[in-house]
């Protein structure tokens, strides 16, 4: 038999055995109305005429399922001599027209219906039903109700296709955690191993003892961690069990450790590195030969090693470290594939609806056809963050190929909603009563970075009306330029509460910009006032007890320099870094006053453990003669101390419980909490600091309190806070008693940090 036959015959053969398939002669839908039979025939993936297998049945059922029209399909073949009658019997799911919780104790039938997803006119599919279910076993397990119960029952409606869902809650009794115990730890205590775990804590009475099985098993690795960041590489647990020894709802949690051997650093080797020599690479290293081996700080040693090539461009470095144990000693082998230097092509900026992509680009490190520099990224988002216009940076890099060493560099930004701010509202200071304030700032005016603002302030005894414009940016350099124009007028309590008014009119301007020396953290500006004081009052005491000649009324024509650096990461909330600077009030440039005014301030903030941060600062000054060997000035040139408004904040105390002064000196001390990042923060706080006819006497009658408070930015108003302290000394610095410890105070505080 030649190959042809052999193909013909199988030919045959195949088209013999299709033709024994039968056809689908009718199909015929059930359950549902006419209109729906008609749309639900268009859609089903056979029709009639077509040939029927065994298939056809699953891909009816899967097909119609897939719509999440129907709770329950099934297909029924008939076959007769003609061909195959399909029957297609349907259940469809119901729509919601009411439903009703029941049994609902510890959460309100509120808090339920605005946590599932549940509504009038939503279909009922299994899969939001077990959705829904999920979500309140979710709610009641955060409770420690771990053994709810949860069901949905599906009532007949009045509305045909519709159904009344009745939820039925069976809460339980609520799950804690009686005991949690460690077996196989020689190291490290119980007690200290049940602080790893962050989440899984026994019941007392600041815990519930609530149990999560997710947060649990997060726990288990923290303790894991903390073995092996303390040289035990090979901890791990063994094992776990959950018992109900004497109440079944009492969870006892035993967990068993095997904590192996403790390892040590070694020697660090490295291979393969040119651009850097070995003893450079050796001082990024966070281990020191003969530590206790810490996971944590190899990673961190591996990725200050891998920044050092990523900030001299070398994006594409690939570093392979290797360890080497010798008993109980590691060493460390990196080897490098250094690779070539990225430069960067394109710089492109996205997200700004409102600022000008000018304003973005000129606070930008890097810039097109530079080396890839990743401390050059880390400090344009700081630069931007210090802009305050935007919530967030995001910058992606993007390779141009494979074969190509370009990269070019996207900077997303977030912008604030707050880009414009109103305010309007009411002040409160425990000693000195309410006060009130409005005010317009547009800190992004037109989109150029220029800010400019209106404001109405009454503070206690004190009223101020101004006006102000800075533009960061003039002849298209780093050139800030700021102009004001204010009056002031004020009616103060001072000296044994004697009263004394204040009034003054003026108009000042100025430049600023950015140094390069000795880095470009530090700035210097200067500003010109001119205008006129007016004092209402005697000041023959103040004059005899400071030898000064306090200026009734008379013109002000005074310049203000100052010299600083800051490198604080944020500009509001800060987490590291410092600020400090120099500055000095000349009066004395014509007019009828003569006084140097100087001041030295600083700020220092580092993180401490989790998200606390610990910040300082203070502030000293003194105020002397520019020429002769008095000095001329206005009694509102003196330094205030006290509150939280004037040169020097002792919170714990007003702003009349001390008096105006020559010299000053206060400090600050503060360890604050994000509560939600940006935006909401407490702190505990302790305040120091006296006014002085001298700085001699610094350190004589040190002033201090300590309290609490919190900040909170809102959009379009700004940064809002209550500051609640108390005095830890019985007199205030006049000698009169004040109600001694414990006499709390309390400080509304606007537009200012802790």
């Amino acid at each position: 038999m030649n190959k042809l036959t052999i193909a013909l015959l199988c030919m045959l053969a195949l088209c013999t055995t299709l033709s024994a398939e039968p056809l689908i002669r009718s199909i015929t839908i059930e359950g549902v109305s006419s209109e729906e039979t008609a749309r639900i025939q268009q859609n089903l993936p056979v029709s009639e005429g077509d040939q029927f297998t065994r298939a056809v049945t699953a891909q009816i059922i899967r097909t119609l399922y897939n719509t999440d029209m129907f709770r329950d399909v099934s297909v029924t073949p008939e076959e007769g001599d003609e061909g195959v009658d399909l029957r297609i019997t349907l259940e469809p799911n119901l729509y919601c027209d009411i439903f009703e919780i029941e049994g609902n104790d510890e959460f309100s039938t509120r808090q339920i219906r605005d946590s599932i997803t549940i509504s009038r006119g939503v279909l009922l599919t299994d899969q939001l039903l077990h959705e829904n279910k999920r979500i309140l076993q979710n709610m009641y397990a955060e409770r420690g109700f771990n053994n709810a119960e949860i069901d949905f029952d599906l009532q007949e409606s009045s509305v045909d296709g519709y159904a009344i869902v009745i939820i039925r809650i069976d809460e339980g009794e609520r799950v804690y955690v009686d005991d949690i115990i460690f077996e196989g730890n020689e190291v490290f205590r119980n007690r200290r191993l049940r602080r790893r775990l962050q989440e899984t804590k026994r019941r007392h009475i600041f815990s519930r003892g609530t149990f999560k099985e997710e947060d649990f098993q997060d726990d288990l690795q923290e303790v894991v961690t903390y073995y092996q960041n303390r040289g035990y590489l090979d901890a791990r647990i063994s094992e776990y069990e959950i018992t109900t020894p004497d109440d079944e709802n009492a969870l006892v949690i035993t967990i068993t450790v095997d904590e192996g051997p403790r390892y040590y650093a070694g020697n660090f080797f490295f291979d393969g590195n040119t651009v850097f020599e070995d003893e450079q690479l050796a001082r990024a290293v966070a281990l020191s030969q003969g530590d206790a081996f810490s996971q944590e700080e190899f990673e961190k040693s591996t990725m200050q090693v891998g920044d050092m090539y990523r900030n001299d461009g070398y994006l594409y470095a690939q570093i392979q470290p290797e360890l080497v144990y010798r008993d109980d000693t590691i060493d460390v082998i990196y080897s490098f594939r250094e690779g070539q230097p990225a430069v960067v092509g394109k710089v492109r900026i996205t997200g700004n609806s409102k600022t000008r992509e000018q304003v973005i680009r000129r606070n930008l490190r890097i810039y097109p056809g530079e080396v890839y520099s990743q401390s050059a990224i880390q400090r344009s988002i700081r630069e931007l963050h210090q802009l305050q216009y935007f919530k967030d940076i995001r910058p992606d890099i993007i390779p141009r190929s494979e074969e190509s060493n370009i990269v070019d560099i996207e900077f997303k930004v977030i912008e604030k909603d707050n880009l414009g701010q109103f305010s309007a509202g009411v002040t409160y200071s425990g000693d000195g009563g309410f006060g009130g304030n409005a005010s317009v700032s547009i800190p992004n005016f037109r989109g150029a970075g220029e800010q400019l603002d209106v404001e109405f302030q009454r503070l206690q005894e004190r009223v101020l009306v101004s006006g102000g414009f800075q533009r960061p940016w003039i002849f298209d350099r780093p050139i800030n330029f700021t102009g004001r124009v204010y009056w002031e007028k004020a009616d103060y309590a001072s000296e044994r509460f004697q009263m004394y008014n204040y009034e003054r009119i003026a108009a000042e301007s100025g430049l600023g910009r950015r140094l390069t020396w000795p880095d470009d953290y530090w700035s210097g500006s200067f500003r010109y006032l001119i205008g006129h004081d007016r004092y209402n009052r005697d000041y023959t005491l103040t004059e005899d007890r400071l030898g000064v000649n306090i200026v009734s009324e008379g013109t002000l024509s005074r310049l203000f320099l100052r010299l600083g650096r800051d490198d604080k990461d944020r500009p509001t909330f800060p987490t590291q870094g410092s600020a400090f600077g120099v500055s000095a009030f000349l009066g004395g440039l014509g007019g009828d006053y003569n006084y140097l005014k100087t001041t030295f301030d600083y700020e220092w903030y580092m993180p401490l453990f989790w998200k606390f941060t610990l910040g300082t600062s203070g502030k000293v000054g003194t105020i002397n003669p520019l020429y002769g060997s008095t000095p001329d000035l206005g009694h509102n040139d003196l330094f205030r101390v006290g509150g939280v408004y004037y040169d020097g904040v002792i919170r714990g105390y007003s702003e009349s419980d001390f008096q105006e002064n020559l010299a000053m000196a206060t400090m600050s001390g503060q360890i604050s909490f994000p509560i939600v990042d940006q935006t909401f923060y407490v702190a505990g706080f302790i305040d120091g600091g006296n006014s002085f006819s001298d700085l001699d006497e610094f350190g004589n009658d040190f002033y201090m309190g300590t309290g609490f408070g919190f900040r909170l930015m809102l959009p379009m108003v700004g940064l809002i806070g209550f500051d609640f302290a108390v005095p830890l000394n019985d007199k205030n610095a006049f000698g009169f008693e004040k109600d001694g410890p414990g006499d709390w105070t309390s400080h509304f505080i606007m537009n200012k940090d802790f």
